[in-house]
């Protein structure tokens, strides 16, 4: 499944940030054995969910596809009361994602490669927040971006 296997290629680029304290979940992601999904504990100060709904193909018969990604960061503020570590998660990931939307050469690209797709470009699109939520008492900032690139076939 294509948004499976980008949704871990991100998360996987995103890991490899090294950012502390943050904790990226991807909704395509099983969890881990003997956990029910959704209910997984941590003790990170943020989080991290990446989702991509289901592909579009661009166009009859072409194996163009685009996909449209939401990542929503989550900092609970009791574990972060001056708001500092929401900067500290956001710089990180935005540079990553304008790398990807700046890259002509297809060479920042190839972290979203798959078996299954080959990605042409990634379009950063204007996000959300930062947003305080009392009821949750957490910040948030949501970003949003879309995939293009090609689904592969296997030869027969």
């Amino acid at each position: 499944m294509i948004e499976k296997n980008v949704e871990k290629k991100i998360i996987d680029a995103i890991e490899a940030l090294n950012i502390p304290d943050l904790q990226v979940v991807g909704l395509w992601q099983p969890s881990a054995t003997n956990i029910v999904k959704g209910t997984e504990q941590s003790d990170a100060v943020g989080a991290l969910v990446v989702k991509i709904p289901p592909k579009a193909f661009d166009t009859f018969g072409i194996c163009e596809v685009t996909m449209d990604v939401q990542m929503i960061l989550t900092v609970r503020v009791e574990k972060d009361s001056t708001g500092e570590n929401l900067v500290k998660f956001v710089e990180p990931i935005t540079d990553l994602l304008e790398a990807w939307n700046l890259d002509l050469e297809g060479n920042e690209l190839e972290a979203l490669v798959t078996e299954d797709f080959t990605p042409g470009g990634v379009q950063v699109n204007a996000g959300t927040g930062p947003t305080f939520d009392p009821q949750t008492n957490s910040w948030s900032v949501e970003f949003s971006l879309t995939i293009r690139g090609l689904k592969l076939h296997p030869h027969n």
